[in-house]
């Protein structure tokens, strides 16, 4: 499940709308087989050692055969279908940002950089840029943006507008690596928000999050303090609001965010505490299998075992195994992760019998993932070695070394293949997209006056250079008669 939209990259859509159908079915095959190598939630769906165990007639076989045909035929139709789905999605994207581009573009030129025109179509751009992980291209376009907004009359440095602009050029930074230059943005937007929304708002609460996301990458000792005073506000904010439908649930919230910070600054048993309260308060609005507990309870155990009080997680390991069973089936491979993790505490505390027999309901889940070449497999394969090890079974521990090395190198190959193939793809959409300037650049030689094939739209750099380029190429203007009436240059 997910294969079609796990293969989808900004750089592949950015490219799909020119491609013929060939290329594009190469490119998603390429990522496909790289996914499916690397990611453990994709299986092959199909196992031909299943069944029979060699024992079938030939009548059989030949019917089995036949199924299975028909199978794989409805397989490919729907393969085919999605395909096809994936790429009117992929070529209605392309053309909104053609559209989007052109429009701004044209509002460059015709009413200048510091219009209230030129910042909603900019602002646009510079959204589908952000969205779309295009950080380099978004930050100056969001730079113009903020300059407009933060003088013009409409708008102004308070606007709601404003405050959007400067969330998004702090994020913008630090995704760049600029974080000293974010952390102004972000706290200025922090400050916006909480004055036009309050306290307790979506907005706000994104705003702040992406303040301690800031403060926490900075990594010295003085930012995670400030992280963790404003998580505590927000905290006392929620306590303090009017009772409604979402306040438990933001309370649990902010208690998990807090817990994490408390953490990272060692405060071990007050991240406890706040947990613990955070699973009792969705246990009473959520109900105590919901996956907010479930995702709650791996959070902490998952944190007790970074603090290595395996005692205390290896009873919420098994909690969230038994709930991840009940929620998504037994043969999931995020069963086989949680697994893998409790067969290692579990070897942590010397129960050698139970760290095997959940080691081994781990492994058989993940030989059925992507036909049994993955990562995922390979890393459980080295637990396996491990409790082998660990209960003197020799052969066996090195047995599963070799094969865990045998499922990396095969992984690597089928990423090395999936490279290959997509560069080869990605030479044939450069041929088409030649192809297609060149026919364009005859059909303008032989066009009429008036009737030349549209230009290609443009980015404002390439646009900067075609202004100079022809400024050059014009020929010179006659030089006026009084040189003292000449304009200054």
């Amino acid at each position: 499940p997910g294969a079609s939209a796990t293969c989808v990259t900004v750089e592949c859509n950015r490219v799909f709308l020119t491609l013929c159908f060939d290329s594009i079915v190469s490119i998603q095959l390429a990522f496909v087989c790289k996914q499916v190598a690397m990611a453990p939630g994709i299986s092959s769906g199909f196992d031909p050692l299943a069944g029979n165990g060699g024992k079938n007639t030939a009548k059989s076989s030949k019917k089995a055969a036949k199924a299975e045909k028909a199978k794989n035929a409805n397989a490919s139709a729907a393969a085919l279908d999605g395909r096809k789905e994936m790429l009117g999605a992929m070529m209605d994207a392309n053309q909104q940002e053609m559209i989007v581009r052109r429009d701004y573009q044209q509002a460059m030129l015709q009413h200048g950089n510091d219009h209230i025109e030129t910042f909603r179509k900019g602002t646009k751009l510079a959204d589908l840029c952000y969205h779309t992980g295009r950080f380099q291209e978004a930050e100056p376009l969001l730079r113009q943006s903020l300059a407009i907004a933060e003088v013009h009359e409409e708008l102004g440095p308070d606007h709601i507008e404003t405050a959007k602009i400067v969330n998004n050029l702090g994020n913008v930074l630090r995704k760049l690596g600029k974080t000293e230059e974010a952390r102004p943005l972000l706290e200025r937007a922090l400050k916006q928000t909480t004055e036009i929304f309050g306290r307790v708002h979506q907005h706000t609460d994104i705003a702040r999050a992406n303040l301690v996301e800031l403060l926490d990458e900075l990594g010295h000792a003085v930012a995670k303090v400030g992280a963790l005073n404003i998580l505590q506000k927000s905290l006392e904010d929620d306590e303090a609001a009017e009772e409604g439908p979402t306040k438990q649930a933001r309370i649990a919230a902010s208690l998990r965010g807090l817990a994490d910070m408390q953490a990272k600054t060692g405060q071990h048993d007050a991240a406890e505490k706040s947990l613990l309260r955070a699973i009792a308060i969705l246990e009473e609005v959520a109900g105590p299998n919901s996956s907010a507990v479930g995702g709650t309870v791996g959070f902490y155990a998952n944190m007790l075992r970074t603090q290595e009080k395996y005692a205390l997680a290896e009873p919420q390991y098994e909690r969230l195994l038994k709930m991840t069973k009940a929620a998504i089936g037994p043969s999931h491979p995020q069963v086989a992760i949680t697994g893998k993790a409790l067969a290692q505490i579990r070897l942590k505390l010397g129960k050698k019998e139970a760290a095997s027999e959940v080691a081994q309901e781990a492994e058989a889940i993940l030989r059925n993932v992507a036909g049994g070449v993955s990562i995922p497999l390979a890393d459980m394969l080295g637990v396996s070695a491990t409790v082998h090890e660990a209960m003197g079974e020799g052969e066996k521990a090195a047995a599963a070394k070799k094969e865990a090395e045998e499922v990396r190198a095969k992984v690597a190959a089928q990423v090395e293949g999936a490279d290959a193939s997509m560069k080869a793809a990605q030479d044939k959409v450069k041929a088409v997209m030649m192809a297609r300037q060149q026919q364009q650049a005859r059909d303008n030689n032989n066009a009429p006056p008036g009737m030349e094939a549209p230009a290609p739209l443009l980015n404002p750099t390439q646009e900067r250079l075609r202004k100079k380029l022809e400024a050059k190429q014009s020929p010179a203007e006659s030089k006026p008669a009084d040189d003292s009436a000449a304009p200054q240059q």
